[in-house]
């Protein structure tokens, strides 16, 4: 199979001279360098690693410790470090105690010369061996958390800026953002969520590196001017040239438009530019602060300049009535939108729903992604973005030496030899044969419906779930700055590429221990969403958040935050997704609206991970274990659910507190029915009323804001939950 690339090739060609001289600079490259291009390397390289005075001689190997536990954490105890290992989404990548020796650093430093050399001069596969050996790698005793890989890229990011602007010019950070994802994602009819959901999220990545491809075009830039690009937003390192704001107006114009044209308010992308800054400035909280400030006043003045959506103002448009519509998306259909025609042979729908579906069902299997514009070639699926990329999809390795590595990825593999797409969530639990579930007919290979996910034994119920890092804009601003080491652009980058390793990437790894009943909508940026059985969700958003503060080395500054939605398989998709944000908001101001945030939100309650959380799950797991043995009667659920909402309704109303002496006599009496059965279980009913009357837990003060009996009344509830999913 031969393909011909026919983008625009000047950007590789123009910019390999660029990185060829940093790692010439560094000596990973052993070759010479002229002293012109070492001396612009060398600023290049202080740039980047924020001293402009920085003389780096040759490249001695490095322990590498992580950026994240040292963000914001200037007392962060114990160093970690990461074994000198090639790239890869396992456990084994994850930093630990131990500083490695100079013969492993040795040893890692000569695998990343040799596939460099092995390189042959091409620049895509000279920067995927740096990246790719590079990684685990500190670039200076002085920045011992920042990677080989990332100071090469933010180096050789502001080599080109140099090269276009001269070297007392001065530099800015562009930004893009797309809005209106949440909506896009889950506005559909849910019987269909599970066909359409997954295929949708892959196209809104998919949509962001398109955006990002043709900004750095259209500006001539390189790749590695992108210092960040995750989650729907994206922020470039450029030259502060008239010629290249220039191009960057015309260009936020233009992919206004292209995504106006095919998605109307549904998306929209917000454009921003910092202020200019100096090789002196040493600024960059600054700098970043107004970034963020620009786009966010930039969405008050989204499609202002969409010659498309005036002319659509000026005109007329009808809706509603007997306009024919997409039966997934439930959007009108409008005169010459193209239409396919689903597996079933009968369900009509919109061209873009139909690519979707089938992206879906085909990622699991995807091998290869070539994305560019290329002559005719027979791939598994191919379509065509707003912003005129093509994207073709194989399931088995393309293999063709003609290909540019740059256009032409494998999907969350970053062991091979192309480079790789990370993405949370390509697999899914799928039909394995052709079955008919709820009246509907499925092929061998179609994802399951979630309702057919919710069942449990006797109980069927549906987790929806929801989980971002806590002040995630903080981390690039306030907390950046209050590290142990000097502020850089290549800590930004380092810490970037370390929230997309965990969510876009580890997460795929992990997450195959749930594989079966669950879901990942999206996983990327500093967020996820997961769908899937109840109680394999909540223990897989616990898990997260383990593996989570694991990675970061427990840096207290560093959490994260969820809620989780549980509702029946039938539910509306999008209202169960604001539930599970609505649930998030409420973890986000724990403990009551201050905002410390660190939490996760059960059943309707904010309950810290380190102080409520444990609790609940003790108290959980010690009730079910009694009414699973039978020990206890169920009514036991229901007493305590009526005096834990008792003592919350009098002591909201500042009431004489009876539910007391309600409780003492209720449970007494229950306590010596045939309904308690062991004396083990006597002792549980009467500990339960010490605690309630003591505010304790086994008897020892409880570190909480909320009452005992507010933890025991979500414990009891979960339980109740877990003994009906299993048929007890």
């Amino acid at each position: 199979m031969q393909i011909e690339d026919l983008t625009d090739k000047k950007t590789t060609v123009n910019h390999a001279n660029n990185l060829f001289n940093i790692l010439k600079t560094l000596g990973i490259i052993d070759a010479p360098v002229s002293d012109a291009e070492r001396a612009i390397s060398i600023k290049a390289l202080g740039l980047a690693l924020g001293d402009p005075e920085l003389a780096l001689g040759k490249y001695q190997p490095q322990a590498l410790s992580p950026a994240l536990q040292n963000l914001g954490n200037p007392q962060f105890g114990q160093p970690q470090y990461f074994a000198p290992q090639s790239l890869s989404l396992n456990q084994s990548f994850f930093p630990k105690g131990a500083k490695p020796g100079n013969a492993e650093l040795e040893k890692q430093y000569a695998k990343l010369k040799n596939d460099v050399l092995a390189s042959a001069g091409n620049a895509d596969l000279v920067w995927l061996a740096v990246e790719k050996q590079g990684t685990s790698l500190a670039i200076h005793a002085k920045y011992p958390d920042i990677s080989v890989a990332d100071a090469v890229r933010l180096a050789t990011a502001f080599s080109v800026c140099l090269e276009k602007n001269g070297a007392g010019g001065e530099f800015r950070l562009l930004g893009a953002s797309v809005s209106g994802i949440q909506n896009y994602l889950y506005d559909i009819i849910s019987k269909n969520a599970a066909k359409l959901l997954k295929g949708r999220s892959f196209y809104v990545q998919l949509l962001t590196d398109s955006l990002v491809e043709k900004l750095i075009n259209d500006l001539g830039l390189s790749p590695l001017n992108v210092i960040y690009s995750s989650g729907g937003g994206c922020y470039v390192l450029a030259p502060s040239t008239k010629d290249t704001l220039d191009a960057f107006d015309k260009f936020a114009e233009e992919a206004t438009v292209m995504l106006y044209r095919e998605h109307k308010s549904l998306l929209f992308v917000d454009f921003a530019k910092s202020v200019s800054f100096g090789a002196s400035d040493n600024l960059l909280t600054s700098i970043w602060d107004d970034l963020l400030f620009s786009l966010n006043r930039a969405r008050f003045r989204r499609l202002s300049k969409n010659k498309d959506i005036v002319a659509d103002f000026l005109g007329f448009t009808e809706y509603g009535g007997a306009t024919e519509k997409d039966p997934i998306t439930n959007i009108e259909f409008a005169a010459n939108d193209p239409r396919e025609t689903l597996a079933d042979g009968v369900t009509v729908v919109h061209k873009r729903t139909w690519e979707q579906i089938e992206l879906g069902k085909i990622l699991r299997e995807t091998k290869n992604i070539a994305s560019f514009k290329i002559q005719a070639i027979t791939a598994d699926l191919s379509f065509v973005d707003p912003f005129g990329l093509e994207h073709h999809f194989f399931k088995n390795d393309i293999g063709s030496p003609g290909i540019q590595t740059k256009s032409v990825k494998t999907l969350n593999k970053p062991e091979g030899a192309l480079p790789t797409i990370l993405y949370g969530g390509n697999t899914f639990p799928y039909f394995e044969k052709d079955e008919v579930f709820d009246g509907d007919r499925y092929r061998a290979g179609d994802p399951k419906p979630y309702d057919y996910l919710a069942q449990g034994k006797d109980f069927d119920r549906l987790g929806v779930l929801r989980m971002d890092v806590d002040n995630l804009g903080l981390l690039f601003s306030e907390e950046i700055s209050k590290c142990n080491y000097p502020q850089n652009f290549a800590r930004y980058a380092a810490v970037s590429r370390s929230l997309d390793w965990f969510f876009k990437g580890y997460l795929n790894t992990y997450w195959k221990k749930y594989e079966d009943s669950t879901v990942i909508i999206y996983s990327g940026g500093d967020d996820l969403f997961i769908v899937g059985r109840w109680n394999e969700v909540l223990s897989f958003g616990k898990d997260i958040r383990e593996e989570f503060k694991t990675w970061v080395c427990q840096n207290p500054h560093l959490t994260i935050s969820g809620g989780i939605a549980i509702v029946t398989g039938k539910y509306p998709l999008m209202q169960a997704a604001k539930n599970a944000k609505e649930a998030e908001e409420t973890a986000k101001k724990y403990p009551e609206g201050k905002k410390q945030k660190n939490a996760f939100c059960l059943l309707g309650k904010a309950l810290g991970w380190d102080v409520e959380m444990p609790i609940v799950q003790e108290l959980k797991d010690e009730i079910f274990d009694f009414l699973k043995s039978e020990q206890l009667s169920s009514s036991i659920i229901t007493k305590i659910s009526a005096h834990a909402v008792a003592r919350e309704t009098q002591a909201i109303k500042n009431a004489t507190q009876r539910w007391r002496w309600t409780m003492a006599w209720d449970l007494s009496r229950y306590r010596d029915s045939r309904a308690v059965k062991t004396t083990g279980a006597k002792e549980y009913v009467e500990r339960v009323m010490k605690d309630s009357f003591g505010n304790t837990h086994k008897g020892r003060k409880i570190n909480s804001h909320y009452h005992y009996l507010d933890l025991l009344f979500v414990a009891v509830r979960w339980a109740e939950l877990e003994r009906r999913t299993h048929g007890l």
